[in-house]
């Protein structure tokens, strides 16, 4: 006949017994869900909280609850800081409750084929057999990126910033880099045509630098969190009940040294897979204007000078249409686009477009100085590194470019600009911030253009009154590409920050 209803009195003697005593007050929301569930299965179903609330006496329940909230949610996540937070959930939520009942908390670690751990995890009666993948290296990878850049590792010298670092092909080794510390940057993942690049281009140096200080980073902070929970010690808990906790410890290194070796792997695929057929005699052009005007192009001059002979050995202008066509270092082609990556590779272009610009009117210095042309020149040179890219890439540039990163990114240029401009009294400096303000715009209207798209007038950046404004990563932006705020009336700017 369907529900058997209750009559009120009798609804009145079982909500007169829940008052007896504070558990039978929790337990009023059962009765009530009992009463109006639609299905057995829905009135008989228990919170876990409610199943093993009575084994943590004397503990704090709002800290227990939490424990129970990190073990229980953020499921779809594999990569080991994720997982970090589960172990250690577990592990504490195991020793919160009183000894009789800890003997029903199972868990276990075990490896992949794939190079991934499981941590597997149970509480008898409570929760059935649970498992977490972790270690996934495109996911750690990915998650390492977007970490702030710190020096807690220590790996810069004291006094260097990332802006700085450079790699020394004579001693292979970064200089700015403390001799106990080259090993942990991981060189030795690279091969020699990785590492020429690396002696010509800066920037690539510091990018790998970047990468391994924040991977170093990643892993040793759950490392040390691991060890500094309360009552743990690492070695005492081998060949106990506890061992799984050590293993995860373990598993963590292995993790750190394979995450290690795909990212060279990936480093290497972007370097040297990309290539651009060049006629020879216009490299061989090149190669003698720089000659020609070694002041002007230093790390070019280097280059040519260094390897005249190696026609495996790519032009100056190779490696710039190398790096900044390689959309997996552009910086620009992801959902979380880095502002230090995209100035950089935007230092490259605007060299090439220095170099063409040069060569073209190297007799009609008026003519260098007609900033239309020039802009008009950039907008070729972009032009043809669009035609290299996919459409799915360019329209993810576009999109970044014309939405909150760009506008921030061109707020904190022109901010930049300013601040040189009143500062400074080096007219080519001046000059070159203003080029990437330009630069920045130009790749809008050459995108749009390429993805024919409607012309329209590019928008107003983001309107950044004062360096106190940029946040640290936006100073440090700068800075790899030769901006360095720290010599300028702060506005509030913490100079700690501008001299990390």
């Amino acid at each position: 006949m369907g529900k058997t209803a209750l009559n009120k009195k009798e609804g009145s003697n079982i909500m007169s017994n829940l008052y007896l005593s504070p558990h039978r007050a929790i337990r009023n929301k059962y009765i009530q869900n009992a009463i109006k569930s639609s299905s057995k299965e829905e009135a008989t179903r228990i919170e876990i909280w409610e199943k093993i609330k009575d084994w943590f006496c004397g503990t704090n329940t709002i800290e227990a609850l939490g424990k129970l909230y990190d073990l229980t949610h953020h499921n779809d996540k594999s990569d080991t800081e994720s997982a970090f937070k589960k172990v250690s959930a577990f592990y504490q939520l195991k020793k919160m409750a009183c000894p009789g009942h800890q003997d029903k908390f199972w868990a276990d670690i075990a490896d992949n084929e794939d190079g991934t751990y499981t941590f597997s995890f149970s509480i008898e009666d409570v929760i059935d057999e649970f498992k977490v993948v972790y270690g996934n290296t495109e996911d750690d990878i990915s998650a390492i990126k977007k970490r702030e850049l710190t020096n807690d590792s220590e790996i810069l010298e004291k006094n260097t910033v990332i802006g700085k670092v450079k790699y020394d092909r004579e001693q292979n080794k970064l200089e700015g880099i403390s001799s106990a510390n080259q090993r942990r940057v991981g060189l030795h993942l690279l091969d020699e045509s990785v590492k020429q690049k690396m002696a010509i281009y800066q920037g690539l140096a510091q990018e790998w630098t970047s990468f391994q200080m924040k991977c170093f980073d990643y892993y040793a902070q759950q490392r040390s969190s691991l060890d500094s929970i309360n009552g743990l010690n690492m070695t005492s808990v081998i060949g106990t009940a506890d061992e799984w906790v050590y293993q995860f410890s373990q598993s963590i290194n292995e993790i750190r040294t394979r995450t290690q070796k795909i990212h060279a792997k990936q480093f290497h695929d972007t370097i040297n897979n990309f290539k651009i057929n060049a006629a020879p005699k216009l490299l061989e052009e090149i190669d003698n204007y720089i000659l020609e005007n070694n002041k002007k192009y230093p790390l070019a001059y280097e280059h040519v000078k260094k390897y005249p002979s190696d026609k495996d050995m790519m032009s100056n202008l190779k490696v710039i249409r190398e790096l900044a066509l390689n959309f997996k270092i552009t910086g620009l082609m992801s959902d979380t686009p880095d502002a230090g990556l995209f100035l950089e590779h935007l230092r490259l272009i605007k060299d090439e477009v220095d170099i063409v610009w040069s060569s073209i009117h190297k007799n009609d210095p008026k003519q260098q100085l007609d900033q239309g042309a020039y802009r008009d020149c950039a907008r070729g040179v972009l032009s043809q590194l669009w035609s290299f890219l996919s459409a799915g890439d360019k329209e993810k540039m576009l999109e970044n470019m014309e939405g909150q990163f760009g506008q921030r990114l061109r707020g904190v240029v022109e901010l930049a600009a300013e601040e040189v401009g009143q500062n400074e009294e080096d007219r080519i400096l001046i000059s070159t911030i203003y080029k990437y303000s330009f630069l920045m715009e130009d790749v809008v209207v050459t995108l749009r253009n390429d993805l024919g798209k409607e012309e329209f007038v590019v928008g107003n950046p983001e309107n950044i009154k004062q360096l106190s404004e940029l946040i640290n990563s936006e100073i440090q932006a700068l800075l790899q590409v030769g901006i360095d705020l720290s010599h300028y009336p702060s506005g509030g700017v913490d100079k700690t920050v501008l001299s990390y």
